[in-house]
């Protein structure tokens, strides 16, 4: 057999297939295009179920829709209920696009009225995609499929060639539902020969998962051919010889010769993709470490819940509980151990629980627990006492009985109403009272709470606000040269210059601007800032060669190396090298992700910046981590500069930090120092840099461009100039 032939058929045209959007948000239509343009396929946008029935009566050959659920006059349902009546437009594949929902009933009602699948927001593109590749490849066939039929009397011999090596699976049935053709690829999935199962019955060969039919002229593949209509893009779950059960994406389509008339399946194993979906879905809302829903899905299964609970005018409650200091485990054991002590804390939390409620781990220490349905009888303080003491029992770390506190937030709704996140911060706030207290012991959220939750708000609102409008400035504080005496460094310090509040300090703007995840655009201004003040400087003849402009740097600008891109659009924008630059993390930046950390400073070195640690000592400390960061600068932590001179331990403490620091290769900058005998000190322990209120403040821009001149006056009478 030749697979190769000639014929006098013309080719098939170019297919390229049509898919309908529909939604009542122009953002959400332009995001799904944008979503969908790498597929290749013609998108056609409807911002309403009245647009979309007007565009599929004149124009039905689509091979999917994608269609928002909740829009007003015609919903998704009752717009795929009149796209299901029309003989020209039942056989459209319908995914509904709408958010997870517990609520079976809604779900099957979706289904009943002709979706084929669900998508569920916030979109995953991934799943997004492959869910829609395989409706096209299956529309790209199926076009092919039919110009094959429409020519089968002149092209009988390529139409079998192609049906024997298509990667597809070809079944052809007569109109009583026998078998008359299976292609390889069928037999591959089905797990049998062809001698077997030609001649049964199409029903008995796919032996369909949880389906019965009383005979072949009641199934849904009879009324098909009957009717001569197609059924595109369906969903099957079949059992083959082996008796498993596999998924099978088809479209069944009825066929009419001179020799008889019939159907034929064509159809995909897709049953490793629904695996991998469905892996990929529990990956991205579940917990890794424990299993249980991440915040993603909590927040979402919240969502779920107040809607549920508005309907039916029930209650609900929510408890948050943090772990106290379990940093401490993880400094004494490490974050094995750490990691298992989280895993046991799941396991109690759970055998201290209704089936009917929902825990999910929604930071690193932290739990939150959903309480459904809550009666008169349900007592908050009992159930929270009941956590805390499941939690103060002791734990194995390492051989070793450990006991651990938890703080725990309580929120009820609608006492606390709003929306999931409002839920969350408020149970925050309950958190954080209990910490203050002394941890241990559990808060409800009350209404008096609410003014510092409307203040958090209103000042988030603010931030927000600032940011968008550039309206932070950058005050600047030096450091020096312990050897020279010049300036070795600028340290940029973000401010916020409030038209009411006036300067509003770093120590309340970070806070809030991590928590909302404004960070990452603070973060861009502060760099864009200080790349501008510096060209400046430089430009004006102030700045020293050797000197660098120091900027603080977030731990959530590390991730997906956000920082690199921030740093190179900055200096293309201002022309400024790398090597001026110098950039400061923290220890607990290291900590969180250690590989990902040392490789993205790494790239960062490349381009020439200084990296330097900031707050040494202050924090986890990891000698084991830092020799290994191929960082430039330590900075100790200011709290032991201030004990020099009055705490020998510090004294002692700080010696050796440095000698340390040295021996590894790093240079020392030792910040808060402010009298001239911790200047003494300092010095002659080898310190390289210091930085205090002993040579200046945080400047604004104007005083620290007096400042240098300033300076670099006095230096030259001293030093000559350079």
């Amino acid at each position: 057999m030749t697979l190769f032939f000639r014929s006098k058929r013309s080719p098939l045209k170019n297919h390229k297939s049509k898919i309908l959007i529909v939604d009542d948000k122009e953002e959400n239509l332009f995001a799904l295009e944008e979503l969908l343009a790498p597929l290749g396929a013609e998108v056609v946008k409807a911002l309403s179920g009245t647009d979309a029935l007007a565009i599929l009566a004149s124009t039905p050959d689509f091979a999917l829709i994608l269609m928002d659920v909740q829009m007003p006059k015609l919903d998704g349902f009752s717009t795929a209920e009149l796209i299901r009546k029309h003989p020209k437009t039942r056989h459209i594949s319908i995914i509904f696009v709408t958010a997870i929902h517990k609520d079976e009933a809604y779900v099957e009602k979706g289904y009943e009225l002709g979706a084929i699948d669900y998508v569920c927001k916030p979109i995953n593109p991934k799943i997004l995609t492959t869910k829609v590749k395989y409706f096209l490849s299956l529309d790209n066939q199926n076009h092919k499929l039919k110009s094959l039929v429409e020519q089968t009397t002149q092209f009988e011999r390529g139409k079998n060639l192609i049906l024997e090596y298509a990667q597809e699976g070809i079944i052809a049935c007569d109109e009583n539902g026998t078998v008359v053709y299976l292609n390889p690829a069928s037999l591959v999935t089905l797990g049998e020969t062809e001698s077997t199962l030609l001649g049964k019955n199409l029903l008995d060969v796919l032996h369909p998962e949880g389906e019965t039919y009383i005979d072949w002229a009641q199934s849904a593949l009879a009324e098909a051919i009957a009717n001569n209509t197609v059924r595109k893009h369906r969903q099957l779950d079949i059992v083959t010889a082996n008796q498993d059960v596999r998924t099978i994406k088809y479209s069944f389509g009825p066929y009419n010769t001179a020799e008889g008339s019939g159907g034929v399946m064509i159809f995909q194993d897709i049953t490793e993709e629904i695996k991998y979906q469905n892996t990929l879905l529990h990956v991205s809302t579940h917990d890794a470490l424990t299993g249980h829903p991440n915040r993603v899905l909590f927040a979402e299964l919240l969502r779920n819940e107040i809607h549920r609970s508005d309907r039916h005018a029930k209650r609900f409650s929510v408890c948050f509980v943090s772990l106290d200091k379990f940093k401490k485990i993880n400094d004494e054991f490490g974050h094995v151990v750490a990691d298992r002590l989280l895993i046991k804390v799941a396991e109690r939390l759970v055998n201290h629980i209704r089936k009917t409620d929902v825990i999910a781990r929604i930071g690193g220490d932290e739990f939150a627990i959903l309480f459904q349905d809550v009666e008169d009888g349900f007592d908050i303080k009992e159930t929270a006492e009941k956590l805390m003491s499941t939690i103060n029992a002791p734990f194995d770390c390492d051989g070793r009985q450990r006991y651990i506190t938890a703080s725990i937030g309580a929120v009820t709704y609608p006492d606390c109403g709003g929306d999931a996140e409002n839920i969350i911060r408020a149970g925050h706030i309950a958190i954080s009272l209990s910490k203050q207290s002394g941890g241990n012991q559990w808060v409800e959220f009350e209404e008096e709470f609410k003014n510092s939750t409307a203040d958090y708000y209103s000042f988030e609102s603010e931030l927000r606000e600032c940011i968008t409008r550039h309206e932070t400035v950058c005050y600047y504080h030096p450091i020096i040269d312990a050897k020279t005496g010049r300036l070795g460094a600028m340290e940029a310090l973000v401010r916020w210059p409030h038209p009411e509040k006036g300067l509003i300090m770093p120590g309340k703007i970070i806070p809030v601007a991590e928590e909302s995840n404004l960070i990452i655009d603070l973060g861009a201004q502060v760099i864009d800032n200080a790349f501008a003040q510096l060209k400046s400087w430089t430009d004006a003849g102030l700045w020293p060669p050797t000197a660098r402009v120091t900027i603080n740097v977030s731990p959530k600008q590390f991730q997906q190396g956000i920082i690199i891109t921030q740093i190179k659009a900055a200096q293309e924008k201002h022309q400024i090298g790398l090597h001026l630059i110098e950039l400061e993390i923290t220890e607990n930046l290291l900590m969180s992700d250690i590989e990902s950390a040392i490789q993205i400073v790494k790239d960062l070195r490349k381009l020439g910046i200084t990296i330097a640690v900031d707050d040494f000592g202050s924090g986890y400390s990891s000698l084991m981590y830092l020799k290994e960061l191929p960082a430039d600068k330590i900075k100790i932590d200011q709290s032991f500069i201030r004990g020099l001179g009055s705490q020998g331990k510090d004294e002692v403490v700080v010696k050796s930090t440095i000698d340390l620091c040295h021996k590894l290769g790093f240079s020392v900058v030792a910040e808060g120092v402010e009298k001239r005998e911790q200047e003494a000190f300092l010095r002659q322990a080898g310190v390289d840099f210091t930085q205090g209120f002993r040579y200046a403040k945080p400047m604004s821009e104007a005083d620290t461009l007096a400042w240098l001149k300033k300076r670099n006056k006095i230096l030259d009478g001293i030093y000559g100039k350079a």
